[in-house]
């Protein structure tokens, strides 16, 4: 999907919804969706699609620096440059209402907790890794992150403590956690895992 802003075209990372549960938002309508962008930028909206209604809550652009992880320098004009950067990827949080969980390619390579109702990054927790993919469970503290180089990474939601775990043979680019997250499901190339998770 692209997503079109006056200037040029930007590739959507993902798209994820949440029925409203108490955000202190200026609109009340019962669902909050967002949309990531390979330019690193959040769109957070509120709506009420009975009556067709749909307006933008927040407005998030994470900073980086202007060269790619290789080194190289990001030059606006080649295309290429976006497919080069981990991508940009946000979920809302299970654990707390009003806030973003984010990773994407930055001045460090973190998770960063966004509070809609504070409008600023409240805490972040260190990777070791670029992340490809992320998922938050629901009912327990986990965010599970995938990389480039075969690990699963699960991250305590509130220390950002972690532990690794190995196994593909290739970039985890799916990771998603069962409803009852019990379960996490990890994807490469050519490999479906599925974890047991025990708290």
């Amino acid at each position: 999907m692209l997503m079109h802003d006056r200037r040029r075209w930007t590739p959507t990372h993902s798209i994820g919804h949440l029925r409203d549960s108490g955000v202190d938002s200026p609109v009340s309508a019962p669902y909050l969706w967002l949309a990531t962008s390979a330019d690193r930028r959040v769109s957070v909206w509120s709506a009420d699609w009975t009556k067709d209604f749909c307006e933008l809550v927040d407005w998030l652009t994470f900073p980086a620096p202007a060269f790619l992880p290789d080194g190289s320098v990001v030059s606006n004009k080649d295309k290429k440059s976006c497919e080069k950067l981990p991508p940009s990827l946000a979920k809302f949080s299970t654990e707390e209402d009003d806030v973003l969980v984010y990773v994407g390619y930055g001045m460090q390579k973190c998770i960063q907790f966004y509070s809609l109702s504070q409008r600023k990054v409240i805490r972040s927790a260190p990777l070791t890794h670029w992340s490809n993919c992320l998922d938050v469970a629901e009912g327990t503290p986990l965010v599970a992150i995938g990389v480039n180089e075969r690990l699963v990474k699960l991250v305590d939601y509130y220390e950002g403590s972690f532990q690794d775990f190995i196994g593909h043979c290739d970039s985890i680019d799916v990771l998603r956690f069962s409803q009852d997250s019990k379960l996490l499901f990890s994807v490469s190339h050519s490999e479906i895992f599925i974890w047991e998770v025990t708290v």
